[in-house]
């Protein structure tokens, strides 16, 4: 008896260890944040979107995306790691990643340009109907934030994180309408980051704002080293809201 009374115990414990260990597996599931992946064309540029969405079980999505361009080859997991807490906060996150630099220096000066304006709008326009839209550049595409395709009201406001741009950007800078509300995170180390985002808020002073660290670290390693860095860009993202509103 005592050996069939063991048996049963034991099998009793093994049924309750897989019944907790699927209901563990479907909470995680259901805690974890909601992915939609797409793709999308732009002049025959594939650009791979793929979308995290809030768990929000019980409070209220506020509506706002923040849509990080993203070149081939960068760590998608890694930015998402550095990035998480904004879909706590609710934001939701739609990462670009595409052949971005060679998109932009095919269409600088071509006669396509309007046309890659119209796709990136219609881009974030048809993947992002009901959100206010953040779109979030590091490094060489911050070659973007002076083109027509970022200076448009498809967006609330633009992220720059050590931007640089290999072209002349005194010229490009002088020759554009800067008037997006932008906010730019940059490492007073980081020489060639810091001079383009210095020439930027000197030329867009009444809709930029600038945050230094004293670092040579850049992009999202910059986020990643200064934790209330991104305290300070959701501080200004709840800023440009409530202006807009």
């Amino acid at each position: 008896m005592n050996l069939k009374k063991k048996i049963s115990a034991l099998v009793s414990f093994t049924i309750f260890c897989v019944i907790f260990a699927f209901f563990l597996c479907q909470c995680k599931k259901n805690n974890s944040p909601p992915i939609s992946e797409h793709t999308y064309s732009i002049n025959s540029n594939t650009v791979f979107i793929q979308i995290i969405s809030p768990n929000l079980s019980n409070r209220t999505e506020k509506k706002v995306a923040i849509v990080v361009f993203a070149e081939e080859g960068e760590d998608i997991e890694e930015i998402k790691s550095v990035l998480g807490d904004f879909i706590s906060n609710e934001y939701k996150l739609v990462f670009l990643l595409a052949d971005w630099l060679s998109i932009f220096y095919k269409y600088k000066d071509s006669s396509a340009t309007n046309n890659n304006i119209n796709s990136i709008c219609n881009l974030l326009n048809n993947t992002l109907s009901q959100d206010k839209k953040f779109i979030l550049l590091t490094g060489k595409l911050g070659c973007f934030s002076l083109c027509k395709e970022i200076q448009s009201d498809c967006i609330e406001g633009l992220i720059l994180l050590s931007p640089y741009c290999d072209l002349n950007s005194l010229d490009i800078i002088n020759n554009n309408v800067l008037n997006t509300p932008t906010f730019i995170s940059v490492g007073e180390n980081d020489k060639n980051a810091y001079n383009f985002s210095l020439q930027l808020y000197q030329k867009n002073r009444s809709f930029c704002e600038m945050r230094t660290y004293p670092t040579d670290d850049a992009g999202f390693v910059l986020l990643k080293s200064f934790a209330h860095a991104k305290e300070q860009i959701k501080l200004w993202i709840e800023t440009i809201m409530t202006r807009n509103n």
